[in-house]
């Protein structure tokens, strides 16, 4: 039976408004992890996704995620004083000067275990390479131990703010084993762990002289 005359657009009316619903609920999900140029964009998207045999992988990952909320967990980024002036900061630094659990956290603790260096600067993961620069210390594209990897944004699988790891060993085909904290794949916050980097673009290699 057809619908009584009049009808007919009351029922197009409600499919197109049932219609619109679900497409503004879609993209409040989709439209933050689609977002690249924000803080929290998703680290899995695009050519630099992260295999890991661990059978956590997931489930690490989405820890990560739920800890996103609190900026300071998000891995390689500097919640101290503004960046915005020289990295360089001279000597007598402290080792507090990066948050605990951090990738940089870590990086600066590990190498000042390994040299009784402390670093010379401040600033976000992908910014060391140019603050060790104006600090005096080495910077090269070939590995050294020990040494600081520092990861330009999301290469080998960096977050927005890129990553910095501790070289402990170079392998023989010329990759690095690496100490991390907030390794995103494996562990994250607050979670030493174990990774294997590949030297080439956007990544360098920097240690006291």
């Amino acid at each position: 039976m057809r619908p009584p005359r009049g009808r007919s657009w009351v029922i197009t009316s409600s499919i197109v408004g049932v219609m619109l619903v679900l497409m503004l609920l879609t993209s409040f999900v989709v439209i933050p992890l689609a977002t690249g140029n924000h803080p929290f964009s998703n680290p899995l998207t695009g050519n630099n996704v992260v295999q890991n045999n661990n059978p956590n992988f997931n489930a690490n990952v989405i820890a990560q995620a739920a800890t996103a909320t609190a900026i300071t967990r998000i891995d390689g980024y500097y919640s101290g004083p503004s960046t915005s002036g020289p990295l360089y900061t001279g000597t007598g630094v402290t080792p507090d000067r990066f948050a605990y659990g951090q990738c940089t956290f870590w990086a600066d603790t590990q190498y000042h275990n390994l040299t009784g260096h402390w670093v010379d600067w401040i600033g976000n993961a992908y910014q060391w390479a140019a603050g060790a620069r104006a600090a005096g210390w080495n910077v090269s594209t070939t590995p050294h131990v020990p040494s600081i990897i520092v990861l330009q944004p999301y290469v080998e699988g960096a977050s927005y703010y890129g990553h910095v790891a501790v070289v402990e060993r170079i392998n023989s085909d010329g990759s690095v084993w690496t100490s991390n904290m907030n390794w995103y794949a494996n562990g994250g916050w607050d979670t030493l762990s174990y990774w294997t980097f590949t030297p080439g673009p956007g990544v360098l290699f920097v240690w006291h002289s």
